[in-house]
């Protein structure tokens, strides 16, 4: 499994753990498109291969916040929260069917 994300670090706590930390504090970890690429990726690979995962531990780096939600300045680029979210390609529906089809 790929490790080297921009906005997220991803940990093997033992061999059946993985914690997932949303990494960009500077933000209050606020999504933005790179993030939401990210997170698809990191639960596609999942769902490919778990590798001895049982359990994902989702939680944000810094001390403000877990999620302050969409990045409304990185919106203001076209980015996907401008995007209308029934869009077949608009990232947050796929991933949201990745993270459902994940095994349990």
């Amino acid at each position: 499994m790929r490790t080297d994300y921009e906005t997220f670090k991803l940990e093997r706590v033992d061999d059946h753990i993985l914690v997932v930390t949303l990494n960009r504090p500077e933000v209050a970890n606020a999504k933005n498109t790179q993030m939401g690429h990210e997170q698809k990726e990191i639960f596609e690979s999942l769902y490919t291969d778990q590798q001895g995962v049982r359990c994902v531990i989702v939680t944000g780096a810094g001390d403000k916040a877990f999620c302050a939600g969409g990045d409304i300045k990185a919106g203001a680029d076209g980015g996907p929260f401008v995007q209308n979210p029934a869009d077949p390609d608009h990232f947050a529906g796929r991933l949201f069917e990745t993270i459902q089809a994940c095994r349990k």
